[in-house]
């Protein structure tokens, strides 16, 4: 189990390293549209609503030390944590699901029509 952990995160890690070598643009950029792909601008999104200040009909852009802070762990943890700890759960319980018990029943011997 933890042998899969490790290289899922090497992988990663390896995978990060190279994009972020054959970058065009900037660093910020490369942190903003590759590594935190997508869930950047979520993170972004969500900061700037907790914001309840606005300003002429618009939100004001935050200020707060908190926001990249904020931005870094919600984006890493949306793109990068929840899925692996929910496909590390599924499959953690899927060896239970398969094993067949005493009557030749699997799936947990949940029901027969189950």
């Amino acid at each position: 189990m933890w042998l899969g952990v490790v290289l899922f995160w090497v992988i990663n890690l390896v995978v990060w390293i190279i994009t972020f070598c054959m970058r065009k643009g900037t660093a910020a950029d490369w942190y903003k549209h590759v590594f935190f792909y997508g869930a950047y601008e979520l993170a972004d999104l969500v900061a700037k609503r907790s914001d309840e200040l606005e300003v002429a009909g618009e939100q004001a852009k935050p200020t707060a030390c908190w926001v990249p802070i904020f931005i870094a762990w919600w984006a890493f943890s949306i793109k990068y944590f929840i899925p692996w700890a929910l496909f590390s759960l599924m499959m953690w319980n899927f060896k239970a699901d398969i094993n067949l018990d005493a009557f030749g029943r699997g799936y947990g011997s949940y029901n027969d029509l189950w």
